[in-house]
């Protein structure tokens, strides 16, 4: 059994540490031996030093994980430091430090720390163990929550790294549907659906896929009364024509959708509108191209789930939002680039080289009891609708307790993701309580020495203050905060640099970059205008050479039935006609009547007796709508079929199959279909092909017989047996 009680985090799922205890102590009383494994390979021994100076005090048993000290296996780099206090810069409102500041400001400043780690010389280990410059993908923003009060609290700092084009990637959260180009594809998506919403029609011409003016979708509707894209996919003369041929899109699209995947629907949006220019050259335009791809992939893996049809699609996407909720993205811990924005519950088993803590105010413990539960009588309490049970409130000291005791745990698993740096957020003027709180005496110095620091090693020059703005009625000065620089802290024989707000590039807006400045800029010289159609023009002969490439197929897949229909399958294995002695011509016939057959056939006992068959056969003719007199019909043919000789034979087969999906890969194409019923004896295999036709006419004789020899020489690759074929005449 292997554990670790200190990274129980999951009570809320009935992970509860004491359950964990009572088996280790069971196991330990009965002889088993108790090893610690205590080396940690992950973090650099400055971030193990802190670690086990924050935790070791906090987690004595009682309840809680007894804590087992880490041990270094590698060594600290010489060149920079390990742990860093990152100051709120503007922490105070309007007389002393608030929450409410702190998540206003602390974004900023951690989006500018990473925008500073980037251009710095700093570096991390990389999974080789060799050090590499930091870029964006080696960090990642570690959440205790991603709402609160239905606020989402990833925004901010979403934002402000879009501010300063730094790419992320979030993992859950609200902000991937609050997204400007993510509301403009559900309601693309809705358009598309639903033509009939003029709402959604609306919002899909006016927003950046086709940016159409009020005043040009108001004439159009005030002259066509209505903006329903069904009445224009056939073209007509009109007083606006550029919103008809954007309704005629929208309407192309409606009559499509169904019958082509999800993703290709999007994407030829985006590609009749050419959306991807307009998008690019927005402010953080590559993140919002990327949510886009983001949207087509989840339309991927929706269908590849089994998806119902487009319709489902968007209720899906609605469903998620209304939720809060985003698709993951795919996530490795280095593979994928950007910041990784996630939960402490989303990153448990990761690591990263770069750590930085968020959520600073995310309280320690509900000031309410979250849970109990009761073992002995198998009880789950919780608050609903406001109202306690007797029997939470009566316990309502042990589980605060308890849940106080799981928060730090969490703040533990948090910190033990980082490698080579872990970041902590602080407030200059103030120790702050909450879900870091047990942080606080591994990274604040002493009142003596907060004030007299060394200097920060491969830093920039700090100031002596770690508050950038302190309001106007604050008593506090600069001399009560802890001065930017290297310290030691309270606990623990690590170094800590607290940073210099002062020296990050705070304030960054969200503009049009510097790319469009470049855009914008006069080119006199009509150098870099040429330089631009050139490498236009060699993009445009890489994409044609492409397109001729792409459309040439590598494989051709083609079903059983239609490759025998075209006389595309070779063959001259005899193939057996049977039939039973029935009337199959004064008898209900056509292809209800034959997908009957075949699917009692398949679901039925070949044992089975008239009782049997015909309650199967009414079971199966609900699903198509067969007819009474279908069903009687199928019956007595179905009867006749069990007593056939070839039936009896499968019968008694201990390798029966029926309905087997099978792929035969052949010279230049690959087949697909269905055997109806295949069973194996001594002989080898046999292949059966149910057939219900009144009379085997010569011209379709020879296709049934390439249909099942197929199947035959499919079973032969598969199990290397020789396989015989029949027809079988139902």
């Amino acid at each position: 059994v292997v554990g670790d009680p200190k990274q129980a985090i999951y009570r809320f799922r009935r992970a509860d540490i004491a359950l964990y205890e009572a088996v280790k102590q069971r196991l330990v009383g009965d002889g088993a031996t108790l090893l610690h494994l205590t080396t940690s390979f992950r973090a650099v021994p400055a971030i193990q030093t802190a670690i086990n100076a924050a935790f070791e005090p906090i987690m004595q048993g009682d309840g809680q994980a007894t804590y087992v000290p880490l041990v270094r296996h590698r060594t600290d780099s010489t060149t920079q430091p390990a742990v860093v206090a990152l100051p709120v810069p503007l922490p105070y409102g309007k007389r002393e430090v608030s929450n409410y500041a702190i998540e206003e400001s602390y974004p900023d400043a951690v989006a500018a720390y990473i925008e500073h780690l980037i251009a710095s010389p700093w570096t991390v280990a990389d999974r080789k163990n060799e050090r590499v410059k930091i870029a964006s993908k080696h960090i990642c923003l570690m959440f205790r929550r991603f709402q609160t009060f239905g606020r989402d609290l990833t925004r901010p700092y979403v934002k402000s790294l879009e501010a300063r084009g730094i790419a992320h990637v979030l993992v859950g959260g609200r902000s991937f549907h609050d997204r400007e180009e993510i509301e403009a594809a559900r309601n693309a998506l809705r358009a598309i659906e639903w033509p009939d919403d003029e709402f959604s029609v609306y919002a899909t011409l006016r927003g950046p896929f086709f940016s159409f003016h009020d005043e040009d979708l108001v004439t159009f509707r005030h002259h066509h009364d209505r903006l329903n894209p069904i009445s224009w996919i056939e073209p007509k003369p009109c007083e606006v024509p550029e919103v008809a041929a954007a309704l005629r899109i929208l309407g192309e699209l409606h009559r499509t959708r169904n019958r082509r995947p999800i993703a290709d629907t999007l994407m030829r949006l985006l590609a009749e509108t050419r959306a991807h220019a307009g998008i690019a050259i927005w402010p953080a335009g590559e993140q919002a191209l990327a949510n886009l791809f983001r949207v087509t992939d989840l339309a991927r893996r929706f269908e590849a789930g089994g998806a119902t049809s487009f319709r489902a699609f968007i209720d899906r996407l609605d469903f998620d939002a209304d939720r809060g909720r985003s698709p993951d993205a795919p996530v490795v811990e280095e593979g994928t680039e950007g910041v990784r924005i996630m939960t402490v519950h989303k990153a448990k088993g990761l690591e990263f080289p770069v750590v930085i803590l968020c959520d600073p105010t995310a309280p320690l413990a509900p000031s309410e009891p979250s849970h109990y539960v009761d073992t002995e009588r198998r009880l789950w309490l919780e608050r609903i609708a406001g109202c306690v049970p007797t029997e939470l409130r009566e316990r309502a000291e042990e589980v605060i307790r308890r849940d106080r005791e799981e928060e730090q745990r969490l703040a533990y698993v948090a910190v033990t993701r980082a490698r080579d740096l872990l970041v902590v957020p602080v407030v200059g003027d103030e120790e702050r309580e909450g879900w870091l709180e047990s942080l606080a005496p591994v990274v604040h110095p002493t009142v003596a020495t907060k004030r007299t620091p060394a200097p920060a090693p491969n830093c920039p020059h700090f100031g002596d203050d770690s508050v950038v703005v302190r309001s106007r009625d604050c008593e506090r000065m600069p001399h009560d905060s802890v001065a930017p620089g290297l310290h030691v802290p309270r606990a623990g024989k690590h170094q800590v640099v607290w940073w210099d707000p002062h020296v990050l590039k705070l304030g960054a807006e969200i503009g049009g970059g510097l790319r469009q400045q470049h855009l914008l800029e006069a080119d006199k010289t009509m150098e870099r205008a040429k330089a631009s159609e050139q490498a236009h023009t060699r993009w445009q002969e890489r994409r044609a050479a492409s397109l001729l490439k792409a459309i040439v197929p590598s494989l051709e897949t083609k079903s059983v039935t239609e490759a025998s229909r075209l006389e595309l399958l070779e063959g001259d294995q005899p193939v057996a006609i049977e039939q039973t002695s029935i009337d199959r011509v004064n008898r209900p016939n056509g292809r209800r009547f034959g997908s009957l057959v075949h699917a009692v056939l398949a679901a039925i006992d070949l044992r089975g007796d008239d009782d049997h068959v015909r309650a199967v056969a009414v079971n199966q003719a609900r699903l198509i709508d067969a007819s009474p007199e279908e069903v009687a019909a199928a019956v007595v043919a179905i009867r006749a079929a069990l007593a056939h000789p070839l039936m009896q034979r499968a019968a008694a087969s201990p390798m029966l199959r029926r309905e087997i999906p099978i792929v035969h890969d052949t010279p230049g194409l690959m087949l697909e279909g269905i055997i109806d019923l295949a069973f194996a004896d001594a002989d080898g295999w046999l292949v059966i092909d149910y057939k219900t036709d009144p009379e085997l006419l010569p011209e379709v004789r020879a296709p049934y017989e390439a249909q099942v020899r197929a199947y035959a020489a499919a079973i032969t690759a598969a199990t290397q047996r020789p396989a015989s074929a029949a027809l079988l005449l139902i």
